[in-house]
């Protein structure tokens, strides 16, 4: 019997080296063991289309005293919430080149530990506002070569500690300034091969990049570059201006239904309310002549510049005493 025992114990062993591997320290395994060898702190998985990882397949001794936990190229496509909270010291994760398309700091038992997070080469396509709740001691946030096209202006205001940030290779066209402004303690951002939108209502933004770039913690400057519009496509962001002022050129009205005259000197004198800047007569359809009277500027307006923006689209219909302020800046 206990020879039989002790060849019991020999074949399990066996199996178990089959299975994970010590190199240098590290603790490789091809598949998950029934239970993980005790002391490691470092664990390599290498395992091919996992899928789904449920809540309760990492609670198994030994696992407790993981710090860093490597996935990469498994196939994972979901993690349930608490799946690696046995792992309380967990400091690095790495779960590149898996089709996960969000990430969830419930994943983790105590997500203010984690320091380093590697999500590179997933499906990820949103970042909302708490994605990454809680995770007030990360350092790294890498989520290269994903589908991202929004990040939350909210996701990283409690990163307080993050200093290394990789978004290079999504689907963004713009990120918010106050999201950029949050990282107070940033060293690196990487944000090239983007297809950025340099348009007009961009300019906040176009300006952040500009002061990363001033900082020095903007990587590869020279290759976050505008895709639109066609004028700026290829020039980098922080050497574009994407609102250049513009002086606009008056408009003379050559109308045969109205005409615009500036009251004489006389009629100016013996007036006691300011004068409007534009007089306008319009032709009936039985030949009178009717005085139209477009609303008084504010004295804050220069003379002239109800004339200055006066075109048929404008003032549309001189019977319908209306004059429309001057245009606001357009929008490119």
């Amino acid at each position: 019997m206990q020879g039989a025992a002790a060849l019991v114990l020999v074949l399990a062993h066996a199996r178990f080296c089959l299975t994970c591997t010590d190199v240098n320290g590290v603790l490789i395994c091809r598949s998950i063991p029934a239970e993980f060898s005790p002391g490691y702190q470092v664990l390599y998985l290498g395992l091919q289309n996992v899928g789904t990882i449920n809540s309760t397949v990492f609670h198994r001794n030994g696992f407790s005293s993981i710090t860093e936990l490597i996935l990469d190229g498994s196939g994972i496509t979901q993690i349930s919430e608490n799946a690696f909270s046995s792992a309380l010291q967990l400091s690095s994760v790495s779960l590149d080149r898996n089709r996960l398309s969000e990430m969830n700091p419930k994943w983790f038992g105590d997500p203010a530990v984690l320091h380093h997070l590697r999500l590179s080469e997933n499906q990820i396509e949103v970042v909302n506002a708490t994605a990454l709740h809680g995770l007030t001691s990360l350092k790294e946030l890498r989520l290269n070569k994903n589908r991202i096209r929004t990040i939350n202006p909210d996701s990283f205001s409690s990163l307080d500690s993050l200093t290394e940030v990789d978004l290079s290779e999504n689907q963004l066209t713009w990120l918010s300034p106050q999201l950029l402004r949050s990282l107070g303690s940033l060293r690196s951002i990487r944000l090239h091969g983007n297809p950025w939108a340099c348009l007009c209502d961009a300019e906040d933004f176009v300006v952040s990049v500009r002061d990363l770039q001033n900082r020095s913690v903007l990587v590869q400057p020279t290759q976050v570059t505008c895709e639109t519009p066609p004028t700026l496509k290829g020039q980098p962001l922080f050497n574009v201006t994407v609102c250049p002022s513009t002086t606009e050129p008056a408009t003379v009205i050559t109308s045969t239904e109205f005409t615009s005259s500036a009251p004489s000197a006389s009629e100016h004198s013996a007036r006691t309310e300011p004068d409007p800047l534009v007089t306008v007569s319009a032709s009936s359809a039985k030949g009178k002549s009717s005085s139209w009277t477009p609303r008084t500027l504010s004295s804050s307006m220069s003379p002239g510049t109800c004339e200055r923006r006066l075109t048929p689209s404008v003032c549309r219909d001189a019977t319908q005493n209306i004059c429309s302020p001057p245009l606001g800046r357009a929008n490119y």
